[in-house]
């Protein structure tokens, strides 16, 4: 059992993230511990936090989080911060659960390829000569995350389930946050730690 001010302990060891390479390449999710959740989640709350790379990937994550859990009745709240004294705002007693996102590493890289030749019938025969932008460019982010799902009994927090998280993605391309989403629905919902 948890009192409030360990939450936000583990909340606050986020802001201090380093910014080493996630050793993994891809997606995983591994549960470190679980217990069946004893009652119905109706409201919960997503944290998170770090540097505005992080916060980004938070943000879209949390979103596809909050779709899927809407099919089954429950409504998602999510608070992305950069500050701890940002916590002090919410009213915890709105929520009956807790998922807390603590980043144990997260790298960013943005590539963009150097000018190339314009390729086009014309310039094969001399006529023209140029330059043109290459726009595949990509933002690879690689990070690791320890989760942890908090359900509120009475005045204390109980955590009900432990994970680790290796991402290994183009924050460009939408579908990948829906499949880090899924990842962790379909978790929770397989190791019955949410009740629907």
């Amino acid at each position: 059992m948890f009192k409030l001010s360990a939450l936000l302990f583990i909340v606050s060891i986020t802001i201090g993230c380093s910014n080493s390479i996630a050793q993994s390449i891809g997606l995983s999710l591994k549960t470190n511990s679980q217990k069946a959740g004893n009652k119905k989640i109706k409201n919960l709350l997503i944290v998170g936090g770090g540097n505005t790379v992080t916060r980004i990937f938070l943000d879209d994550v949390a979103h596809e989080i909050s779709k899927a859990l809407l099919a089954a009745d429950i409504k998602t709240t999510s608070l992305l911060f950069e500050e701890q004294s940002q916590l002090d705002t919410v009213n915890y007693d709105n929520y009956d659960a807790f998922l807390i996102f603590s980043s144990d590493s997260v790298n960013w890289s943005n590539n963009l390829k150097d000018k190339t030749w314009l390729s086009t019938p014309l310039e094969k025969r001399g006529l023209i000569r140029g330059y043109t932008p290459n726009l595949k460019a990509s933002s690879k982010m690689q990070g690791a995350f320890s989760l942890y799902l908090f359900q509120q009994m009475e005045d204390v927090l109980d955590i009900i389930w432990e994970g680790d998280l290796t991402v290994s993605l183009d924050m460009a391309k939408n579908k990948r946050y829906k499949k880090v989403a899924s990842l962790i629905y379909t978790e929770l919902r397989k190791k019955k730690v949410i009740v629907f």
